[in-house]
């Protein structure tokens, strides 16, 4: 902490967008340009303030290289995963969004997530949905799907848990049912305990 006041309820803390500490409202009440964040202006302390300023002058003095380090890059997010890369199942399924269907490539993984990509060659998913605890069940089976022909009733599987509901579809019926049970394999974590014993 580079400030000295004494915090409560009315004096609020405030950090640095620079260097991180942690100062009043008045070290505090500036803004410089971050090239961090694109060079959007943040709040930042008296002693960023200064030596920001002093090196948009052309001064040459030491450097500080958590506020000018523009060589950061984000690090591999979830989503990050290529279709391309291995799991337990893949391929293309037809998603049900409100009356239409959108044709997307789905990958079920050993970490019992299934992602859903624009298509096959993709390098990030669009979406992860993480499978254990939800309920696999075949749309044909029960109470008719309303919206749904017969035609698609036979060729469609429902993921539900709670007020979550994925309506997918194949193009055949033995696709469907290897679908469905790899996901209630995955709706079980089965699928995560096989593939590290064999590990």
């Amino acid at each position: 902490m580079r400030c000295s006041t004494p915090f409560s309820v009315v004096k609020r803390k405030h950090n640095c967008r620079a260097c991180g500490a942690v100062v009043c409202a008045k070290c505090s009440g500036q803004k410089a340009a971050l090239a961090y964040d694109g060079g959007r202006p943040g709040r930042v302390c008296d002693t960023c303030r200064r030596q920001l300023a002093a090196e948009d002058a052309g001064d040459t003095g030491p450097t500080r290289q958590g506020v000018l380090d523009t060589s950061y890059t984000r690090g591999k997010g979830l989503l990050d995963v290529a279709a391309t890369e291995p799991s337990l199942q893949s391929g293309e399924l037809q998603l049900r969004c409100r009356r239409s269907w959108l044709r997307r490539w789905f990958a079920l993984r050993a970490n019992c997530a299934l992602f859903m990509y624009e298509s096959g060659g993709d390098r990030a998913a669009l979406a992860a949905v993480p499978v254990p605890g939800f309920t696999v069940t075949w749309a044909g089976a029960g109470k008719a799907e309303p919206g749904l022909t017969e035609k698609e009733r036979e060729r469609a599987f429902k993921l539900t848990l709670g007020k979550r509901n994925y309506t997918l579809m194949g193009d055949s019926k033995e696709e469907v049912a290897r679908w469905i049970a790899a996901l209630q394999k995955a709706s079980r974590t089965e699928v995560l305990a096989s593939s590290t014993a064999t590990l």
